[in-house]
């Protein structure tokens, strides 16, 4: 999971439970090998205190070779964010941090994210963007320099991995 809002992993607005529903559910895969991340813990919902971004970085580190994940699906939305790293935040801020909680400005629910630190470390990432709501954004991109606090999408930046952005015609086009 590269990111959770913080809702019961059962509600229809947990990045978990669509995952579950449409995917996970359909395919041979021991569940001792899904590891949603931990934003329910103690019957709270992220609270700082309870430490499930830590809990879920350390998990991270137990493993994955070396932190550094096979293969990362991401997607971005209309405002540029990827994962739940949203525009105007201070990404750098979080040093070699794998995983922090966020907040996105749109909707009032917290966040846990994986971090550019961890997106970046993987040996391959994969954007993917479909429909036509997007063409605008993918020719902003197109036209815009490196600026991860405007434009979060343009901090995907593998350090020796490789980056391909798969686009829809709807999105390429209009």
């Amino acid at each position: 999971m590269v990111d959770e809002r913080c809702v019961p992993l059962s509600e229809a607005e947990s990045n978990f439970n669509t995952l579950h529903d449409h995917l996970l559910q359909h395919v041979r895969i021991p569940y001792y090998n899904i590891h949603p991340m931990p934003v329910q813990l103690n019957q709270r919902l992220c609270v700082e205190e309870d430490r499930g971004a830590l809990l879920y970085e350390n998990e991270i580190r137990a493993l994955v070779n070396g932190s550094s994940f096979h293969f990362v699906l991401l997607g971005v939305g209309y405002d540029s964010h990827t994962a739940s790293l949203f525009p105007g935040s201070k990404w750098d801020e979080h040093g070699e941090k794998l995983v922090v909680m966020t907040e996105s400005p749109a909707k009032p629910h917290q966040r846990m994210s994986l971090t550019f630190s961890a997106i970046n470390q993987a040996r391959r990432v994969a954007v993917l963007v479909m429909g036509k709501g997007k063409h605008e954004l993918v020719t902003q991109l197109s036209r815009v320099k490196d600026n991860s606090d405007k434009w979060p999408i343009t901090g995907v930046k593998p350090a020796s991995g490789t980056l391909v952005w798969y686009i829809d015609y709807d999105a390429l086009l209009g």
